[in-house]
């Protein structure tokens, strides 16, 4: 018998068991044909309007045709309109236990989100489904988070963390800056606690291998690595798969929403669709359910404050994929990452990072950095280049030019140490004109 099982449902009450009994319900709907699950969703989708539309002072305002409302007639939200709207998205008076989570802040100031224990549930209960894909692991398998948001890890209070670590068995371990020091500490700490998984920022995750080989240090034994919170590129998920010498499955979330998607063992991403439903906003201004666009989520569990049409910030490409796994949930082609890590050009193109680090690459750079500060310039910090290595940066004009079509003005400056951003990432595009 698995104590620890028992003890997420015991000491997490209500929201223990109905994360449990939500869990066992994803294990079998996971089989479902895509069509149950469509019907599923759609009958899910269909009350939590109804509920917002009776209990959510928002959606009571709006001035809809109908009392029986369909998911387009809703204005989108986004992160400035939940500023804005604040206690008119909530239903304060929706009982039970209430969770604030606050969002990193890595596309500008951190927006705040309010959720309900039946919500919580839903969201441990797709995670520990998904972090289990690919492996012969079991709900509560020990996980070790390679973590890189220093406000996560100092807003955590010792003794709380040390008793909440022990029973659900996750271990957040800091890795804000590694070096030599740190990443020896590290192995040393992973070693003793000998976990089925490890996670954590792709950053991170690369900076630890890197170094760990250099090093001379030997993988810890693991059966999962999962890269997640960044974009993970198919270079650096074979990078950590050769070093780690286990399968190295994506995880896709946000704070505001929870679990939206993991790959499965075949490495396509599959969506939790049971709880949660997408949109696309194509680059013509329409929505489909497929194709590539940003990413617009509907949360189906959430009575205190319900997330319709929200504007989470992401490019995704959800352009349907088959899947020889076996599960019904939609598979799609892949995230592509923050709307606010790639490059908005003036003829309306979204140009994401790897659109530039092909050329780049080619200096064995350190490091760099394109900040877009304005509607036409970007500046690009380079780190690793020698005062020398001048002579290339003509050439460096030249190739963003082809990708930019002269459309915009680049100013490239080489620097000493490019600093991670508050939120612990290391994006390789900054666009602040995007940010809220």
């Amino acid at each position: 018998m698995d104590w620890r099982w028992l003890a997420w449902q015991v000491l997490g009450g209500d929201e223990g068991r109905q994360a449990a009994a939500a869990y066992d319900l994803l294990l079998e709907t996971q089989w479902w044909t895509p069509a149950q699950l469509e019907n599923y969703q759609a009958s899910r989708l269909a009350q939590i309007l109804d509920y917002a539309r009776q209990s959510i002072p928002f959606y009571q305002s709006l001035p809809l045709d109908s009392e029986v409302i369909t998911i387009d007639q809703l204005p989108l939200i986004g992160r400035v309109d939940l500023k804005r709207l604040g206690h008119s998205l909530m239903n304060l008076e929706a009982g039970g236990t209430m969770h604030r989570v606050t969002s990193s802040g890595s596309t500008g100031e951190p927006v705040s989100i309010v959720y309900d224990g039946s919500s919580a549930a839903w969201r441990h209960a797709a995670a520990l489904r998904g972090d289990c894909w690919g492996s012969q692991l079991g709900p509560t398998a020990r996980q070790v988070a390679l973590w890189g948001n220093s406000r996560d890890l100092k807003s955590r209070h010792p003794l709380l963390e040390a008793a909440s670590s022990l029973y659900r068995n996750r271990f957040l371990l800091d890795c804000f800056v590694l070096d030599d020091a740190k990443v020896r500490a590290l192995h040393q700490r992973i070693r003793r606690l000998r976990p089925g998984i490890i996670y954590g920022y792709v950053t991170a995750l690369s900076a630890f291998v890197s170094i760990s080989r250099r090093l001379g240090l030997r993988a810890p034994a693991v059966s999962k690595v999962i890269p997640t919170a960044e974009y993970c590129s198919e270079l650096q998920r074979l990078d950590f798969e050769e070093y780690f010498g286990c399968p190295v499955l994506g995880r896709y979330g946000s704070r505001e929403i929870g679990s939206m998607a993991h790959q499965c063992e075949q490495g396509n991403w599959h969506w939790h669709s049971e709880n949660f439903l997408l949109e696309v906003q194509l680059t013509d201004g329409s929505f489909a359910r497929h194709g590539c666009g940003r990413a617009v989520c509907t949360t189906l569990s959430n009575r205190v404050m319900p997330l319709l049409r929200y504007d989470i910030g992401d490019v995704v490409d959800a352009t349907a994929v088959p899947c020889n796994c076996g599960r019904g949930l939609p598979a799609f082609r892949g995230i592509e990452g923050r709307v606010a890590e790639h490059i908005t050009s003036p003829d309306g193109r979204l140009i994401s990072s790897l659109a530039f680090t092909n050329f780049l690459r080619r200096l064995s750079l350190k490091r760099f950095r394109i900040v877009q500060d304005s509607a036409d310039h970007l500046e690009v910090l380079l780190q690793g280049l020698a005062p020398e290595d001048e002579a290339l940066l003509s050439g460096l004009h030249k190739d963003f030019d082809g990708v930019l079509l002269g459309l915009m003005k680049v100013d490239l400056k080489l620097v000493e140490r490019i600093e991670p951003l508050p939120s612990g990432k290391n994006p390789h595009v900054v666009n602040l004109t995007l940010r809220s």
